[in-house]
């Protein structure tokens, strides 16, 4: 047989918490919509606008005509009232959401494996008060059986340890 190695109730919540998706999606879309708030309090890039102004059709040629201009300009957008610190509130808000989201997830996964794992130390620690039990039951069935033969107790005493028994073993 191979070795077994004796898994505690702390290492079976690492297992269970470093196996659960839902806290690690949870996890991830709350450092998601961080990033986002970041980038929702910016304003947005500013653009670069050209143009180029009485062009002479004939030869391209912008030297030839003295009118030619060559227009360079930079556009910013800024949105009206206080709209980027909304979006930007609003996204630390998910990402608020998301984080307490996988806080109880985790909190319910220890829960649950808590349980789990008391359900199965008792299951275990019955299991072996049972056949401790059960070891003594089997020496009492004898000795009734042996103070049967000479006379001490009646079969119904017999049969009621034997009865026992047979209750130990469902």
């Amino acid at each position: 047989g191979g070795a077994h190695a004796a898994l505690d109730l702390d290492g079976a919540i690492l297992i269970a918490l470093d196996n659960d998706p839902a806290s690690a999606a949870s996890r991830a879309s709350a450092r998601a919509y961080s990033e986002s708030a970041i980038a929702e309090g910016q304003l947005p890039d500013p653009m670069l606008k050209t143009a180029l102004a009485n062009v002479p059709v004939d030869d391209f040629n912008i030297n030839s005509e003295p009118m030619t201009q060559l227009q360079l300009g930079i556009e910013q957008a800024f949105p009206r009232g206080d709209t980027l610190q909304y979006r930007q509130r609003r996204a630390e808000s998910l990402a608020g959401v998301e984080e307490a989201n996988a806080a109880t997830t985790t909190l319910q996964t220890v829960r649950d494996v808590r349980r789990y794992f008391l359900e199965l130390y008792y299951q275990v620690r019955a299991a072996a008060i049972v056949a401790e039990t059960r070891k003594l039951f089997a020496q009492l069935v004898d000795i009734t059986q042996a103070q049967y033969g000479s006379g001490r107790v009646s079969q119904q005493d017999v049969l009621h340890a034997s009865l026992e028994l047979a209750r130990l073993d469902d």
